[in-house]
């Protein structure tokens, strides 16, 4: 019998695959991702690289309908879809040390740290192109504003997201406002259906304060379903998520409010297509003295639109507590990173 050899190269690119897929799979918006009756639909475009545009499609509600007690020849129904496009981007990062003298110097490992950073990367950079997708405002999005406030110049201070905010919330999005814009798709979890709140942390507090009394009734339940993993709290068949990069800032009333912006959440609220999964690469300069590690990832994200509307998802507008501050610029700057379709 043959003895089978695993060269070096085999070897490296096999840990790189680990590498990048525990990555890829510790980013906040990949729970989230599948097909198109998840949030994120995702879509592999192997062929395509950085600066293509590619289309996609949208399913809007067929409205029920029966041919009674006559033939069906020529009535039939032609499905339609609305057709979108997005860009896709190629991001990049590369990191690399100061020669091998710095490595021996050091009282870390530099090559660990390199690689560590670059592993957060992948990670960080898939979750802000999703942040920034979602969040993006210069579309048509459909906004809700807490405590019936009319829009966002009239928030005051005691404006803050509530159980009963959560609960219009889940009517508007199943209905639509009597469809003057289509009604967001639930998710499907073991025959039960149920949107998605995405909001700030300060936000999640404001809520939870409008919740002690009911508190064993809203808090996470243990479904092994990965959208019940980790979420804060549910109310009204609405998963409350709280992330730290939902955007705040000062506005409202006088622009000085704490605001945050958050995001009700169904089906294919995301598109998101790939061009080329993360890929790692090693590499040296100076004849092998620096060595380094780059990584590159091709995909575009959107917040799909219909009948110049946002499709799949709500803004949520409110005012805060101000816990954290005017602004969370050092969690996400969101004008740092550079995307095409937003």
């Amino acid at each position: 019998m043959a003895n089978i050899t695993i060269s070096n190269t085999f070897d490296k690119q096999l840990y790189t695959a680990e590498l990048v897929k525990t990555a890829e799979n510790d980013a906040f918006w990949k729970r989230f991702t599948g097909g198109s009756s998840s949030i994120v639909n995702v879509d592999n475009r192997p062929e395509k690289g950085g600066g293509a545009q590619c289309n996609y499609a949208i399913r809007p509600y067929l409205a029920p309908r029966s041919v009674t007690n006559g033939p069906l020849d020529g009535q039939e129904r032609q499905l339609s879809y609305f057709k979108d496009s997005l860009v896709l981007d190629k991001h990049r990062e590369a990191v690399i040390d100061d020669g091998e003298q710095q490595e021996i110097e050091s009282f870390f490992s530099i090559t660990s740290s390199m690689e560590a950073y670059i592993k957060q990367w992948i990670t960080d950079i898939y979750d802000a192109i999703c942040f920034k997708a979602i969040f993006y405002e210069g579309g048509s999005p459909n906004n809700f504003f807490a405590n019936a406030a009319a829009n966002e110049a009239a928030l005051v201070t005691g404006d803050t997201m509530s159980n009963n905010d959560l609960s219009k919330l889940f009517t508007i999005a199943s209905t639509g406002k009597s469809r003057t814009f289509e009604p967001l798709r639930p998710i499907n979890i073991d025959g039960g259906y149920y949107y998605v709140y995405l909001c700030h942390p300060d936000v999640a507090r404001d809520i939870r304060l409008t919740l002690e009394s009911d508190w064993n009734t809203a808090m996470p339940r243990s479904e092994g379903n990965p959208l019940f993993k980790n979420m804060t709290m549910m109310w009204n068949n609405i998963i409350v998520y709280a992330d730290r990069r939902c955007p705040i800032y000062l506005g409202g009333s006088g622009g000085a409010v704490p605001i945050a912006t958050g995001a009700l959440l169904g089906q294919q609220a995301i598109q998101q297509i790939v061009g080329k999964n993360a890929e790692l690469v090693k590499g040296d300069k100076d004849w092998g003295d620096q060595k380094g590690y780059a990584a590159k990832y091709i995909l575009g994200c959107k917040a799909p639109e219909f009948n110049s509307a946002r499709y799949g998802s709500i803004l949520v507008k409110s005012a805060r507590i101000n816990l954290s501050g005017d602004d969370n610029l050092a969690e996400i700057n969101y004008n740092a990173i550079s995307t095409s379709n937003q």
